[in-house]
């Protein structure tokens, strides 16, 4: 009988660490959370409580697996303030937004792996909206895990840059090292993204970050942050794992001449990058859905511990606080 009732409190156990899981996933879906950070009134448009006047029109791009929703979200804040949204998304996630959506959808990037329809969509992105803005108008840059691939235009010939990335990944490169090659070899990450916008237009980015400790710099490879890297750091990485001669002409050109994007002061001081989405978001959230029935007194203390432990198998190892039962 105490074997069958150690069962059923172990299924208790995980029925309740699958319920707070379930809150976690909610907490950080696209929609919810930007629905949770973004406000506008009008003249401002708030992001976590910070506020951005916007005397013009708004203007949005973005690139990832869940900017389509950001987007969504973003056009339902602004209503008809948001003049044009161009989103590229992976290949297959396309959904059609609403016939009366000012949000243009575009694909790319099969399997993870830029191309070039991921070229054709950035270069759309860049060229035909990020550098029209006119005076006074404000552009939201979304980002999202998957950014990375589908925000690409690179200084080389695309199949010479996916090839120095398969050489650097297949000798043991790190996310860090990939990236800082990644960056030299881009129009636009690192950085550069800001480059094609006037300077007297504010961006704002909503970032959703899939990257542990949230360095903006990693997230699809920092298109709206300072590149900090030495200018020779690409190189160095090059030579470290002994590529320079199995690297395409272009590629080694290219590293030679690098000069990191760091920009002017007043050149970033206008852009304004927000996390509103990572792990830390979702596990809170299970926090909360906890405390509220630890509060609540409806189940008895046995059961508290045990669902208390359930809960730490999800968010006791991050470093979050779980409520105690005594």
């Amino acid at each position: 009988m105490s074997g069958l009732d150690e069962e059923d409190r172990s299924k208790d156990m995980k029925k309740y660490a699958v319920k707070v899981f379930q809150e976690c996933v909610r907490a950080v879906s696209p929609r919810t959370i930007v629905r949770n950070a973004v406000r506008f009134d009008s003249s401002n448009l708030y992001v976590n409580g910070a506020a951005y006047r916007v005397p013009g029109d708004v203007y949005a791009i973005g690139f990832g697996k869940a900017v389509l929703d950001m987007a969504l979200e973003v056009e339902s804040a602004l209503g008809d303030r948001l003049k044009e949204a161009v989103v590229s998304v992976p290949v297959g996630t396309r959904r059609p937004p609403p016939p009366s959506s000012r949000v243009c959808v575009l694909e790319a990037a099969r399997n993870n792996a830029p191309d070039e329809r991921s070229v054709a969509n950035t270069e759309r992105m860049v060229a035909g909206t990020a550098s029209r803005l006119a005076a006074g108008d404000l552009l939201v840059v979304l980002v999202s895990g998957g950014g990375s691939a589908l925000l690409c235009s690179p200084t080389v010939p695309l199949p010479d840059k996916v090839l120095a990335t398969r050489l650097l990944s297949a000798a043991g490169a790190s996310i860090e090292q990939l990236n800082a090659v990644r960056k030299a070899l881009s129009r636009v990450k690192g950085g550069r993204l800001i480059g094609w916008v006037r300077p007297d237009c504010p961006v704002v980015a909503l970032v959703l970050s899939d990257v542990v400790g949230d360095p903006l710099t990693a997230i699809a490879s920092g298109p709206t942050v300072p590149n900090d890297d030495p200018d020779g750091l690409p190189l160095e990485i090059v030579d470290r794992f002994g590529l320079r001669d199995a690297m395409p002409a272009t590629v080694v050109e290219a590293l030679l001449g690098n000069e990191s994007f760091a920009g002017g002061g007043a050149l970033f001081d206008r852009v304004h990058n927000h996390v509103i989405g990572n792990n830390a978001v979702a596990l809170a959230a299970g926090v909360r859905y906890a405390g509220r029935d630890f509060k609540s007194g409806t189940a008895d203390r046995p059961t508290l511990r045990r669902r208390r432990a359930g809960v730490r198998l999800l968010c006791g190892s991050r470093g979050v606080r779980v409520p105690l039962v005594r």
